[in-house]
């Protein structure tokens, strides 16, 4: 079956499955995953964390936002942008409130367009969601391709996916554009590649 075949399939059953779960079990499992992200060398040193709002049955991130402003870390969100000039599909920008974040293009949460980006460093602990991840770190979006091409372009090694343990899978379909995670983080484990 063709790469672009297989995404597809997999990220209809990987949907399917996060359509069923209740909001009580999501909370749980974030609580939890969140108690994982932070026993890490990685969450324990970062001064600054990049986060994804989570959005359309993703895993809550408002708990790590929550838990990385008590703990004085600086938090940004990724922000889509549409740009020709750009020159990342997406750009970061501090947030201090989860309220600031609005509903972007496609309705995912993300800082308001007047908001100014901030370059991120090689230092920074990234969190990316996916609908899949496999243990050689492989991970699935959404098919736009938009973490894809910026970590591509920013190069940030430090960068562990945040999601429900269902989501890990033996193998997640990928090409050469596919950009890898170090690690997953779910509410069963910390998963290093």
């Amino acid at each position: 079956m063709p790469l672009a075949q297989q995404k597809h399939a997999l990220r209809r059953e990987m949907r399917a499955r996060r359509e069923h779960l209740s909001s009580d079990f999501a909370r749980q499992a974030s609580l939890a995953a969140l108690a994982n992200l932070q026993q890490t060398p990685e969450w324990q040193q970062a001064s600054q964390i990049a986060l994804f709002a989570s959005f359309a049955g993703e895993i809550p991130t408002q708990p790590v936002f929550d838990a990385a402003c008590k703990a004085g870390k600086r938090v940004r969100f990724p922000r889509m942008e549409f740009s020709s000039a750009a020159q990342s599909p997406l750009s970061f920008v501090e947030v201090e409130r989860w309220e600031d974040l609005r509903a972007g293009r496609w309705g995912v949460p993300e800082p308001a367009p007047e908001q100014v980006a901030q370059a991120l460093n090689a230092t920074m602990l990234v969190l990316v969601p996916g609908l899949a991840f496999d243990c050689q770190g492989h991970r699935l979006g959404m098919g736009k391709g938009y973490y894809d091409r910026a970590l591509a372009i920013l190069g940030l090694p430090v960068r562990f996916g945040f999601a429900f343990e269902f989501q890990i899978v033996d193998t997640v379909p990928s090409g050469p554009e596919d950009q890898a995670v170090v690690a997953i983080v779910t509410e069963a484990a910390l998963h290093r590649v």
